[in-house]
């Protein structure tokens, strides 16, 4: 498949709380009704588009449901010209309509069942609307818009519990994308050489080309911000991860400069985010497989909260560029993250400070004597670390490990080198376990964790 260059751009005739789709490579561009906004792609297989959907609550069942739509391409293999009449084609067709429908079922799941079909014109060319049930008995419905061209399908697929089916929801969105649909002259995608951009124009061209409405580009020396929140809260984001990006330098110098210019998207709510494939818990991550920091604007709710989390995830893009793509074992990755969520501002730049999201956390599990003996939490997987029964504990404890050593009165002088110890062997042999062992060589762990636990219990 082609890749695709899909662009969300705005009417200037239409609403403002309405979002045009336009696909400048397959030609066709429609409005998506209002409160259905445009969401980024993230490179998966038939997908040029998608959208975030209202939020309903089915009053029955008391179970929320957030809508959701996507536009799909099925690009078909073109093997020459047929030479074997009208049954050929018709074949070619139904082996092409087998397809996408495969596919869309698929995406749909083993519980879907085909409810309704409508034959219908689609700005001149035929088409067909489909009504697919789907999810635990039947809870989720699809209207599907299907168009099947001589080089490709389309599929514009729009979701909602199936009790606002009988809202006649489905029809109003119906109504307004087939009004709006209309196809134009495709001009292909862009004949770009990634290869021969620099690591910013790469980032930047990447960037534009899935740039939905709504969304734009805040530019800093050091990274690119993707964001669809307020101007004014986008530039205290680039702002701080200027400032922060400076205490992690001083702290972790570079021995190479950086070639990769750091991706960072904030999106404007919690839907947004969660629609881009935000974890249902999280508040922000690290994508190291799309090269960037994801994030939603919370200041509304509690803007110390927002940045906090915004100097941890910066955190492990930089240690996983400085350590040429590798990240470290947990406790020093989330430790330091949280290290730098704690960070203050003072006099222009950032210095070190407590992370009050961790004290009492900490505190509680020394007093119940919850917390992971030392030499296991040292050698923990991200999957042990993160694993939901301890995952509180594991965050808390990292944190007032990095704590420990870097702001705690350190018994022996030896236990000042094992942060530095740890990272310089991790970069020299790309090895986490023998980077582990070189930094605790010589520690005697069990005095190592005492002295912690009596730093820790007055956090």
């Amino acid at each position: 498949m082609h890749s695709i260059l899909a662009t969300l751009l705005l009417l200037a005739a239409a609403p403002s709380d309405v979002t045009r789709f336009e696909s400048k490579e397959y030609g066709f561009r429609f409005v998506s009704p209002e409160d259905w906004t445009g969401v980024p792609l993230r490179g998966e297989r038939y997908v040029v588009g998608r959208f975030n959907g209202p939020d309903f609550r089915d009053p029955k069942t008391r179970m929320g449901v957030s809508g959701s739509a996507e536009v799909l391409v099925f690009e078909k293999a073109i093997s020459g010209p047929s030479t074997g009449g009208s049954d050929e084609k018709s074949e070619q067709k139904s082996a092409s309509a087998a397809s996408w429908e495969t596919a869309l079922k698929a995406r749909l799941g083993e519980e879907t069942e085909e409810k309704h079909r409508r034959a219908v014109k689609v700005d001149g060319e035929n088409g067909e609307q489909i009504w697919y049930e789907h999810g635990p008995e039947g809870m989720l419905t699809s209207w599907c818009l299907v168009v099947e061209r001589e080089r490709y399908d389309v599929v514009v697929r729009y979701t909602l519990p199936t009790y606002r089916i009988e809202k006649r929801d489905d029809r109003a969105i119906a109504a307004i994308v087939l009004k709006t649909f209309e196809w134009f002259e495709p001009e292909g995608a862009a004949d770009v050489d990634l290869s021969q951009l620099s690591p910013r124009e790469r980032t930047l061209h990447l960037a534009k080309s899935n740039l939905p409405d709504g969304y734009f580009l805040h530019e800093t020396d050091r990274y690119v911000v993707i964001s669809n929140t307020s101007k004014k809260i986008t530039a205290e984001v680039a702002f701080q991860l200027e400032k922060i990006r400076d205490l992690y330098e001083k702290i972790f110098p570079l021995e190479e400069p950086i070639e990769a210019v750091s991706k960072v998207r904030i999106f404007a709510n919690r839907d947004d985010y969660h629609a881009y494939g935000g974890p249902p818990s999280s508040a922000g991550f690290w994508s190291p497989g799309h090269e960037e920091l994801v994030m939603f604007d919370n200041t509304a709710q509690d803007k110390n909260d927002t940045f906090a989390v915004l100097r941890h995830e910066a955190f492990h893009q930089y240690i996983y560029y400085r350590c040429g793509e590798l990240s470290p074992h947990s406790w020093f990755n989330e430790g330091y993250g949280d290290y730098f969520s704690g960070a203050k501002y003072r006099g222009g730049s950032f210095g070190p400070g407590k992370f009050l999201w961790r004290t009492p956390v900490i505190r509680k599990a020394l007093q119940e004597d919850t917390v992971i003996p030392m030499k296991d939490i040292l050698a923990y997987t991200q999957r042990q670390y993160y694993e939901p029964k301890v995952a509180s504990i594991c965050y808390a404890q990292g944190w007032s490990i990095v704590y420990f050593l870097r702001e705690g009165r350190l018994k022996h002088k030896e236990w000042d080198d094992i942060l530095d110890k740890y990272l310089t062997k991790l970069v020299e042999t790309r090895d986490r376990d023998q980077a582990l062992a070189h930094a605790f060589e010589g520690v005697d762990i069990d005095e190592f964790e005492a002295e912690w636990k009596r730093f820790a219990g007055k956090l």
